[in-house]
C-alpha cells in the first residue's frame, strides 16, 4: 500500500495558469515516487472570474480528500492488523509480533544531547574491541531504569528495546563493563563538560553525602568489606559511595571506597578531585553533620572551598546551652525563604585542631573560626519532645524492670538511665533529660563565609534533600543494590552504569521542571516502563505498530524531550520519524 498525497497544483502553460488536482504516490514497479493528474479545473483566471473564492474552495476540497484518504487507509490498516492478530491467536502461521518499550526512546534523546556515542566510540578506538560499545552501554543504562536486574536477566530481555539491542551478545555487556571501569575518570569529566554546555550548568554549590551498598555475600576483599551499614545489613559485605551533586540535584562525580571506610575519610579526596579537574570559581560545600570535623573544615579552607555544614549542638552543650538560654540576641524571622524557623541568631564558633607544620614536620595547634547560625523551629521542638517521650517511656520500663537491661540489647531509652553501683538496677537520669529538653527545636549550621546571609545559609543547607533524593532513586528505583558482580572491575563498572543512569534521569527531571511539568521520579519511571508498542509483522513482511499505556505522563514526557506523538496505528517509518531514530 503506497503512501498517497493529494495536492492542488497551479501550472503555467502558454502564458496561462491552469488548476488541477495531482496525486503523488509510490510506484512499486518503478520503485520511486510518481504523480498523476486526478482532475483538471481549467484556467485560473476564468475560475476566479466565475467565483473569486474558487481557489480557497479547491484548497479546502483537496484537504478534505487527503483526510478522507488517510481515514480510509487507516481503516484498511486496522483490518489487516486485526486479521493478522486473529490468525496468530488461532495458532495459524503468520508474521511475528512483539511488544517493545517506548521509554528507551526518551532516555535516548538525553543520551544523544550529551553526545555519549561519540565519546564511547573514541574510548573504544584506543583498544582492540570490535563490538558495538556505545549501544551496549546505552542498553545497560536504559535497562537499569526500565527493568533493573542482573546483566544476564537484562540481556535475556534485550528484544524489549527498539534500538538494535537484539544484536547484543552477553559477552558484549561484560566487555563493556570492563571498558567503562578503565575509563571512569575520563567519562565522568566528559559528561560534566557536556552538561555545562547543553544545560548551562554553573556549579556554585556542591552537595556531598555518603551511603552504603550491600552485597549478597559475606566474602570480604579489598573493596567489599564489613562496616557501618546505612541499610542495617550487619552480616553482609558492602561498599561505601561518596556522591557529589550540584544545587539542582544533578550529579557531578562519585567515588567508591572499601566497605569499612568511615565517613570522615570519603569527602576530601572527592573534593580535591573536583577542585583539580573542573575550573570552578567558587564552590560552597554542604554536607550533613557527620562530616563536620575540625580536620575536614581546615582541609576545605586549604583547598579554597567554602562550606555550609550542620553542627552538633548537643556534643558541645557547655558552649551552646548558654547561647540557647540567653533571651537576648535573637532575630525573629520574617522571610520569604521556605522554612519553619521562627527565630535565629548568629555567633562565632571556634575550635582548636592539631595539624602538621609543613616547614618543620612537627604537630601544632591552630584555631579555626566559623560563623554559627542557631535556629529555632516550633515544629521541630514538638518532634523532639515526642521522640524524647518515647525514649523516656522505654527508660522507665528499664528502671522498673532492671532485668531487661541485660536481655534487651537495644539502645534508645538507655541514654536516659543512670546505672546504680553494683548490680542494683538503674534510675532515670533527670539531669540528662532536662538538658535534652533545653535543645528542643534548636539546630545549628556552621559556615565559612561571613558575608552570607542567614537566608542564603538556610537555602543552601536545605538543598541537602536533593542528594538524599538521588540516593533514594539509585537504591529504590534504579535498584543499584544488591550488586550481582564479584570482581572489583565489574563492581566499579556496575556502579558507573548506575551513575550514568542517575545522571540521565536527573537531567530528564531538569527538562521537565524547565517546562513547568511536575512529575515525581516514581511516576517518570512508571510511565517510561509501561508505555509500549506492539509490533506486528504481516505475512508479507510489512510491519505495523500499535501503542498502549502512552496517555498522560508519557505523552507529557515525550513532548518535553522533543518526540512527536505516535498515531494509534503506525508504520515502521512513522515510528522512526516520531521517535527520532535512525534505525530500529
Amino acid at each position: 500500500m503506497g503512501a498517497r498525497t493529494m495536492n492542488l497544483v497551479i501550472q503555467k502553460t502558454g502564458g496561462k495558469e491552469y488548476v488541477s488536482f495531482r496525486e503523488s504516490f509510490w510506484d512499486p514497479v518503478k520503485k520511486k515516487t510518481s504523480s498523476r493528474t486526478v482532475r483538471n479545473f481549467g484556467r485560473l483566471d476564468l475560475l476566479l472570474a466565475q467565483d473569486p473564492e474558487a481557489l480557497d474552495k479547491l484548497r479546502a476540497q483537496a484537504e478534505e480528500l487527503k483526510k478522507a484518504h488517510q481515514e480510509s487507509k487507516n481503516a484498511l490498516l486496522q483490518e489487516r492488523v486485526k486479521e493478522a492478530l486473529s490468525i496468530k491467536a488461532r495458532g495459524a502461521s503468520t508474521g511475528d509480533s512483539r511488544t517493545v518499550m517506548l521509554g528507551s526512546s526518551v532516555y535516548r534523546q538525553i543520551w544523544e544531547r550529551l553526545a555519549m556515542p561519540r565519546k564511547l566510540r573514541d574510548l573504544q578506538s584506543k583498544g582492540n574491541t570490535r563490538f558495538d560499545f556505545p549501544n551496549a552501554v546505552f542498553y545497560m543504562v536504559a535497562a537499569r531504569s526500565l527493568m533493573p536486574d542482573s546483566k544476564l536477566a537484562q540481556w535475556e530481555r534485550r528484544n524489549r528495546f527498539l534500538y538494535g539491542s537484539d544484536k547484543l551478545r552477553l559477552c558484549h555487556l561484560y566487555r563493556a563493563i570492563d571498558l567503562l571501569c578503565a575509563n571512569k575518570e575520563q567519562l565522568v569529566a566528559y559528561m560534566n563538560r557536556q552538561i555545562a554546555k547543553q544545560y548551562k550548568r554553573a556549579v556554585t554549590v556542591a552537595l556531598y553525602d555518603v551511603t552504603t551498598y550491600w552485597f549478597e555475600s559475606q566474602d570480604a576483599d579489598t573493596l567489599r568489606n564489613f562496616g557501618f551499614s546505612k541499610d542495617n545489613k550487619v552480616n553482609q559485605v558492602q561498599v561505601v559511595m561518596g556522591l557529589l551533586i550540584d544545587q539542582n540535584g544533578i550529579p557531578i562525580d562519585y567515588e567508591l571506597f572499601p566497605g569499612n571506610t568511615g565517613e570522615f575519610s570519603t569527602m576530601l579526596p572527592l573534593l580535591r578531585k573536583l577542585k583539580d579537574t573542573y575550573v570552578i570559581e567558587r564552590v560552597v560545600v554542604t554536607a550533613d553533620r557527620g562530616l563536620n570535623s575540625g580536620a575536614n573544615l581546615y582541609a576545605l579552607r586549604e583547598m579554597g572551598l567554602d562550606y555550609v555544614i550542620a553542627y552538633r549542638l548537643r556534643s558541645n552543650a557547655a558552649k551552646m546551652l548558654p547561647l540557647i538560654r540567653d533571651s537576648e540576641g535573637w532575630t525573629v524571622r520574617n522571610s520569604s525563604v521556605r522554612t519553619d524557623v521562627s527565630k535565629f541568631r548568629v555567633t562565632d564558633e571556634t575550635r582548636r585542631i592539631r595539624v602538621v607544620d609543613e616547614s618543620t614536620g612537627r604537630p601544632k595547634f591552630i584555631d579555626i573560626t566559623s560563623k554559627l547560625l542557631l535556629n529555632y523551629s516550633a515544629r521541630r521542638a514538638r518532634k523532639d519532645a515526642y521522640d524524647r517521650s518515647r525514649l523516656i517511656a522505654k527508660a522507665e520500663r528499664y528502671a522498673e524492670h532492671p532485668g531487661l537491661l541485660k536481655s534487651d540489647l537495644r539502645r534508645g531509652g538507655k541514654s536516659y538511665l543512670k546505672l546504680k553501683e553494683g548490680d542494683l538496677g538503674a534510675s532515670l537520669d533527670t539531669e540528662r533529660i532536662e538538658e535534652a529538653e533545653a535543645f528542643d527545636g534548636y539546630y545549628g549550621i556552621c559556615y565559612s563565609d561571613p558575608n552570607m546571609t542567614p537566608d542564603e545559609v538556610l537555602r543552601i543547607h536545605h538543598s541537602l534533600w536533593q542528594i538524599e533524593e538521588s540516593f533514594r532513586i539509585s537504591k529504590s528505583l534504579l535498584e543499584a543494590r544488591p550488586c550481582f558482580h564479584w570482581t572489583e572491575s565489574r563492581i566499579r563498572g556496575h556502579f558507573l552504569i548506575c551513575y550514568i543512569a542517575l545522571v540521565i534521569h536527573r537531567l530528564l527531571e531538569t527538562e521537565l521542571a524547565a517546562a513547568d511539568e511536575s512529575i515525581t521520579a516514581e511516576r517518570i519511571i512508571e510511565a517510561l516502563s509501561e508505555a509500549t508498542l506492539t509490533e506486528v509483522q504481516l505475512p508479507d513482511g510489512e510491519k505495523f505498530y500499535t501503542k498502549s499505556n502512552t496517555e498522560g505522563d508519557f505523552e507529557t514526557i515525550a513532548r518535553v524531550v522533543g518526540l512527536k506523538p505516535l498515531p494509534g496505528l503506525a508504520r515502521e517509518a512513522d515510528v522512526k520519524r516520531a521517535l527520532r531514530v535512525k534505525a530500529l
